[in-house]
């Protein structure tokens, strides 16, 4: 797992991920009531399999609350955000989104 890219000589299967927000929501009163992050996670693979099998392990956080790497987590979601082929490096994405509520 590497954050925000994949070098080209990277062995496969391999994550990635990025800070997409963080910010924390603000009640009506000006108090905080909830944190949000949420992360993108691509998933790079030689084959479609690979990815997909990757794809479905990380959908295991989707419903998850309790403690993640020290996180006290109150409920993580997952979405799709895309899949794709890249032709030049003839390597597939799965990517997907993160939603972590505190």
């Amino acid at each position: 797992m590497r954050p925000l890219l994949l070098p080209q000589d990277s062995s496969l299967p391999s994550l990635v991920y990025t800070t997409v927000a963080d910010r924390s929501d603000l009640g009506i009163d000006g108090t905080i009531e909830s944190d949000y992050f949420q992360v993108q996670i691509d998933i790079w693979a030689e084959t479609y399999k690979q990815a997909k099998t990757l794809e479905q392990e990380a959908r295991a956080l989707h419903g998850f609350a309790g403690d993640l790497f020290g996180l006290q987590v109150g409920l993580a979601e997952i979405s799709k955000n895309l899949e794709e082929y890249d032709n030049d490096t003839k390597r597939y994405r799965v990517s997907l989104d993160l939603n972590l509520y505190f």
